[in-house]
Formats: structure tokens, sequence, C-alpha cells
């Protein structure tokens, strides 16, 4: 083994997943409620529409913790054939 070990470089879209991975946990740890909210985006997501799902609501109302939280459920629950790709704007 050397020492300093080679650096490894990254290529810029695992940085980018890496930076949206840290954001997600960071937006979900204190998530509590809203089970309703939870429970229509699992049915949109196991459901068959074609169309984009867009959450919209006041500033400070719990959008990007929700959809941190739930993100965060649906990797760890997801079946082999889910591909589930957050990306958080502004983020």
């Amino acid at each position: 083994m050397q020492f300093p070990e080679e650096s490894v470089e990254k290529d810029s879209l695992v940085i980018e997943r890496e930076f949206h991975e840290r954001f997600i946990e960071s937006h979900s740890l204190h998530f509590v409620g809203r089970r309703s909210l939870l429970s229509s985006l699992n049915d949109f997501v196991s459901g068959s529409s074609s169309r984009p799902l867009v959450v919209v609501g006041q500033p400070g109302s719990g959008k990007t913790s929700l959809m941190s939280y739930f993100c965060r459920q649906l990797s760890l629950e997801q079946s082999p054939n889910t591909f589930a790709l957050p990306h958080f704007i502004g983020a």
C-alpha cells in the first residue's frame, strides 16, 4: 500500500449524485407526519400515469422535506424494476 493513497478523480455526475444524496439525508432527518401526502406520492409512483408530478406550496410549507423523505424511503424500499432519479432544483 502506498501512502498517501492515490486519489481517484470523481466524475462530475458522481459528485452531483453524492451531493443530492447528502441533501436528501439532511432534509429528511426530522420529517414527521403528512401520511396522506406520502400515500398519494406512493399511489402516483405505483400508478401508470405518464404525466409528471408537480408539488407546489407556500415557501416553508415542507415541500423539500416531504420530497426528501419520500425519495429516501423510495430508495430503501424500491424494487429492482423501479428507477428513481431525485434531483432538487436549487440544491
